[in-house]
């Protein structure tokens, strides 16, 4: 599963609709490495990273995608009166009365799709569901649902029609559709699990769902890989313990104290000896954070996933946060095309040797307005007369933050 764009229109800051877009530009720098070339020719990306001032928009962005996953995945357990926890933009009084909008355009077993709905606290107005057949740019209706005059309108072939009696205002038709209809839409729907925020905040916040993923034998496994990658940034470390339960996941908590590192120690003698610490008492929370975040990215790489971050290297050193961006680079490491997309402050991942131009983006928020918006670096011309850009990009961005001059883009400042 890949991501190919996503929009939002009339939620948290975003008045107006922003597109989020995963689809490569015709730059050839990199294409090897950041480039997924799918069996139809398609080219999209496997990362993008988002920059922005605090309360810029730029998590904002990635609590839309999580909402939209969310409320799909969790649709069955909405009742008819429970409202839907969209919030509008609340600075334009205009924005209260209309729906806030939401659509996604992704690729699920190699099948490219468009979904989308619109809706308020109460009510789901608008919800479509379309498929591109041969690789075409148009895309066929395999249903749509609109509220007329307070019912539901349909265009669908008559199969998926009939489900129309399970309808309620304030839920979703295609997770309804999912259960009843799975052959056409299970896989569809599955898609939605998939679209949560990874947090890093400091440990032991991180919940047993990083540490153990979906469980079963590939626990182990997943754990050992985890192992390696930080023997690669800590050549310290010689092994972190797995505890002998993984496969069952006991509950997490009960497991921290049980679990061991081992570091390499030379001897005033010469000799080499290993050293246990208690993981999670005595490593580094940096350490910690990097081994939490390489489990899940694990996880997601084999399935093919989408792993979104929000502020991934808040417990990482700069480097460690480019060797995960550079593993999903790696097509070795990601050889299922698993996407990375992150929220981050950190200037010393702008650089033109780990991304592409069209992989970087900026969110900007009016200050006369309270609007975001958002802009890729590939709408920019490069610096010409620069013989290092990395440097103008780096400058022009916390230039923009702290206002000497107008952010990079421009934005909606006049």
């Amino acid at each position: 599963m890949m991501l190919v764009e996503f929009s939002v229109e009339n939620y948290l800051s975003f008045k107006d609709k922003v597109t989020f877009s995963m689809v490569a530009s015709d730059d050839t720098i990199h294409d090897d490495a950041n480039v997924a070339t799918l069996p139809n020719g398609k080219r999209l990306l496997k990362s993008a990273v988002i920059y922005g001032a605090n309360a810029s928009g730029k998590s904002n962005l990635l609590k839309a995608m999580s909402f939209m996953g969310e409320f799909v995945y969790f649709a069955h357990s909405k009742r008819p009166k429970d409202p839907i926890d969209v919030i509008s933009f609340k600075l334009d009084p205009l924005c209260a009365d209309k729906p806030s909008r939401f659509d996604i355009i992704f690729y699920n077993d190699g099948v490219k799709y468009a979904y989308g709905f619109a809706a308020t606290r109460k009510t789901v107005i608008e919800e479509y569901l379309h498929i591109f057949h041969d690789d075409q740019d148009e895309s066929n209706n395999i249903f749509t649902r609109t509220l007329i005059d307070g019912r539901y309108v349909y265009d669908a072939d008559e199969k998926f029609i009939e489900i129309r009696q399970f309808d309620t205002t304030n839920q979703l038709y295609m997770p309804t559709a999912a259960l009843l209809n799975g052959e056409k839409f299970t896989g569809i729907y599955t898609f939605f699990a998939y679209l949560y925020i990874y947090t890093s905040d400091p440990l032991p916040s991180i919940s047993q769902r990083e540490y153990f993923g979906t469980g079963g034998e590939n626990a182990l496994l997943n754990w050992n890989k985890a192992v390696e990658w930080v023997k690669e940034i800590d050549v310290r470390i010689s092994n972190i313990q797995a505890p002998q339960n993984i496969i069952d996941r006991e509950d997490f908590e009960k497991l921290q104290d049980r679990i061991n590192s081992t570091q390499k120690v030379i001897n005033h003698d010469g000799t080499q000896s290993e050293v246990s610490f208690s993981f999670f008492k005595e490593e580094s929370s940096g350490t910690q954070a990097f081994f939490a975040i390489a489990l899940a990215v694990i996880e997601k790489m084999q399935q093919g996933e989408i792993f979104i971050a929000d502020e991934i290297n808040k417990s990482l050193h700069p480097l460690l946060a480019s060797h995960i961006v550079s593993l999903f680079h790696d097509v070795k490491d990601n050889f299922m095309n698993s996407q990375l997309i992150f929220t981050t402050h950190d200037t010393n991942l702008l650089d033109l040797d780990l991304f592409r131009r069209d992989q970087i983006w900026f969110a900007k928020k009016d200050h006369k307005t309270g609007v975001s918006d958002i802009y890729s670096l590939c709408e920019f011309e490069a610096n010409k007369d620069s013989s290092d850009e990395i440097v103008d990009i780096e400058k022009s961005y916390l230039l923009g933050i702290y206002g000497a001059i107008p952010f990079i883009g421009g934005g909606h400042d006049e």
